[in-house]
């Protein structure tokens, strides 16, 4: 399974540049969502009652993260690379949420991170791969079709999600737990800056 999704982004991606930040952002959020479901159910101990609230956010989020790109056309580079820095500091966030959730004891901390911390950053998290979505496919108007572009573009974040999800339940989660899936998402997402801004 493991070997089949990589050929899967490997055929996705084709070399591009563009095409290899979309498949990151879709594995890094795909990453981070997983991770948030775990550390709300390592805390409360029921994500069961939350997951529709939250898979309802994270959608909201894409979508808003769309409609924001659509407003704000210009520099599409400039939005790809603020949106990479954007997933990378997310990363950080719910990295240090997993090392110190067991800290938290008080009523008023444990209300704070399930009422507003783990929402704000699943929202944050999908806005930040909506919004990179449409500035890449802004900066690859020019000589394809919008339904190529949505097309090649999808496939991608696709993808990225599909690796995320087989690679973290099957091998990454398992091994190193959820630090080890923050650690690699936020090594893809360096990976996809570099690529990205490289002359």
């Amino acid at each position: 399974m493991i070997v089949l999704v990589t050929l899967f982004a490997f055929l996705a991606c084709k070399r591009d540049r563009v095409l290899f930040v979309t498949l990151s952002s879709g594995y890094a959020g795909i990453c981070l969502e997983l991770s948030l479901l775990l550390i709300f159910q390592i805390i409360f101990g029921y994500v069961y009652l939350w997951i529709s609230l939250f898979v309802t956010l994270f959608m909201i989020g894409l979508g808003s993260g769309a409609l924001a790109a659509r407003r704000w056309r210009k520099n599409p580079d400039r939005q790809t690379v603020l949106q990479d820095f954007m997933l990378i500091i997310l990363v950080g966030l719910v990295f240090w949420l997993s090392v110190s959730s067991s800290k938290f004891h008080a009523d008023a901390s444990l209300s704070l991170i399930q009422c507003g911390i783990i929402p704000l950053l699943l929202f944050g998290s999908s806005m930040a791969v909506g919004w990179q979505f449409v500035a890449i496919s802004h900066q690859l108007e020019l000589g394809r079709k919008a339904t190529q572009i949505t097309g090649m573009l999808y496939l991608a974040d696709l993808a990225g999600a599909s690796c995320g999800t087989v690679l973290t339940s099957l091998f990454l989660l398992p091994r190193f737990g959820i630090p080890g899936v923050l650690l690699s998402a936020a090594l893809v997402k360096l990976a996809s800056l570099a690529v990205f801004t490289q002359t």
